[in-house]
């Protein structure tokens, strides 16, 4: 099984420190010495610490995969097979309390971003004849590893594939955030979220959502509308459209978006 990271824990002796995939390319890109000397083969999987990693590149875009032939630990989110598309689809249309389970795990996207506890199994969804189920994953059946599916993640801030795309996965990273009003005072006003890399570095993609939905996320999170408000966490459960340069999803539900300031 060949799995990508958007991140990365470097390890030296007792040092330990998550690093996320675009710093390390920044670094390799403009201090090739550094990157040489402190990050080849100190790097390993972020959420079980086991296998190594390294970073590679395809074309113009860089990725951390693991070395040949080094497994993760039994109970690691990364060893396991990714939840289909349909199925995560099917779930959220059809299990009441999918919303509350989805948000759940965006919120433990933000505690590992913000470097608090995370257990390796978190992304990890437990199925009965192929449908998720809500239950808690703590110990996991060995001799049953095909029930429990990886939950698809993506980091905001590293380069998209065309696996990103049209499939409805965790999006996260800290990053800026804009949320728009348009139509107002009319009967189609929606809302816009516009995520951009921290710095002044470019609009990264655009969530529309429901008026409902983005007053919801307005007074909850105390976002200032039709204004930059900067250095937030976020977490976002949705599918990614493209169309040429612009990344466009949609956000169905409130309980979808977890946002969290430094």
């Amino acid at each position: 099984m060949s799995v990508k990271f958007d991140d990365a824990l470097y390890r030296c002796g007792t040092i330990e420190e998550l690093i996320e995939l675009d710093k390390l390319v920044d670094i390799r890109l403009n201090n090739p010495n550094e990157f040489n000397k402190k990050y080849v083969n100190h790097l390993y999987c972020s959420y079980c610490k086991v296998p190594q990693l390294t970073l590679v590149h395809l074309g113009r875009n860089y990725y951390l995969r693991g070395f040949p032939n080094q497994q993760h630990s039994l109970d690691c989110s990364k060893g396991f097979e990714c939840l289909d598309d349909k199925a995560f689809q099917d779930f959220l249309d059809n299990d009441e309390h999918s919303f509350e389970f989805v948000a759940n795990k965006l919120e433990k996207l933000i505690d590992k971003m913000q470097c608090k506890p995370f257990r390796r199994q978190e992304m990890l969804v437990r199925t009965n004849n192929k449908r998720c189920t809500t239950e808690d994953v703590d110990n996991i059946e060995q001799n049953r590893r095909s029930i429990y599916k990886q939950i698809p993640v993506k980091s905001l801030t590293t380069p998209f594939d065309d696996d990103d795309f049209d499939k409805f996965k965790l999006f996260y990273g800290n990053v800026d955030l804009k949320l728009n009003r348009y139509n107002a005072n009319s009967d189609n006003e929606f809302y816009s979220l516009q995520v951009f890399l921290k710095e002044h570095k470019g609009l990264i993609c655009s969530i529309s959502m429901k008026s409902t939905v983005g007053k919801h996320l307005l007074n909850k999170y105390n976002l200032s509308y039709n204004k930059l408000n900067r250095n937030q966490y976020l977490a976002v459960a949705t599918s990614l459209m493209a169309k040429g340069d612009y990344k466009n999803g949609r956000l169905i539900h409130s309980d979808l978006c977890v946002i969290r300031q430094e």
